[in-house]
């Protein structure tokens, strides 16, 4: 396993980090875009939900009185790689636990700051997800997400260049053409749609922000690969 400044990379941030693909360089420009957003975000007790290895909290390198990292532990080597980064560079403020979105081992109130970056889309239960974390976050606490938009162009290249990727014929047409993902059946990636996470987060208390589409914010969401999302509850 390669290692980026003494960290151990999980299988998921090796194809990040370590691939020459085009795909590979827009994801490590999201990254350096979320983490120059990520530093400007006031708040000493930080939560992230989908930790992985813990490499964003190694490329904040900011003074946290907390900074607990959370994750299912399910797929890939990234908690075992994060317990690892933990001991091995000495991180006292950092906390790895092993948990689920939809059930967040924490008191009400218990953060300032929650992250959670390509992680929303992948759990079972996004509403009690999105619960659960305005009910850890306290009153003018802010929450910073980055999902995908699996919707129009994107879909479009999958099935181009990936054969069908998992879409049938009617489910390209919705959710490629027509832009309405809602309308396919839920697999992972597949029949997300970030605007019904918006419209959630408005219903828990939470005011959106900033809403900003990368890799090219000018263009619109049916273009582009994915949004970042700030909000703040109230």
């Amino acid at each position: 396993m390669n290692t980026t400044n003494q960290i151990q990379l999980s299988v998921s941030s090796e194809e990040i980090y370590n691939s020459p693909t085009l795909t590979s360089f827009f994801h490590k420009k999201r990254v350096e875009k979320l983490v120059k957003i990520a530093r400007t975000v006031d708040g000493q007790k930080v939560l992230e939900i989908g930790c992985d290895d813990m490499f964003l909290y190694h490329l904040l390198k900011k003074n946290y009185e907390i900074y607990v990292g959370l994750d299912v532990g399910k797929y890939g080597n990234g908690l075992s790689c994060a317990m690892q980064n933990k001991s091995n560079c000495g991180w006292q403020t950092a906390e790895v636990i092993q948990g689920q979105a939809e059930l967040l081992p924490f008191e009400n109130e218990s953060f300032d700051t929650v992250f959670s970056f390509e992680t929303i889309e992948h759990v079972d239960d996004e509403e009690t997800t999105i619960t659960e974390i305005t009910r850890v976050l306290r009153p003018g606490g802010t929450l910073f997400i980055s999902v995908p938009i699996e919707f129009g162009l994107k879909i479009l290249l999958k099935f181009l260049l990936r054969g069908k990727g998992g879409y049938t014929f009617s489910e390209l047409v919705k959710a490629g053409i027509c832009c309405k993902p809602n309308k396919v059946k839920r697999s992972l990636h597949k029949g997300y749609d970030y605007r019904q996470t918006i419209k959630r987060l408005k219903n828990n208390n939470m005011k959106i922000s900033k809403v900003l589409r990368h890799p090219f914010h000018w263009l619109p969401a049916c273009l582009n690969q994915g949004v970042t999302i700030l909000a703040e509850k109230y």
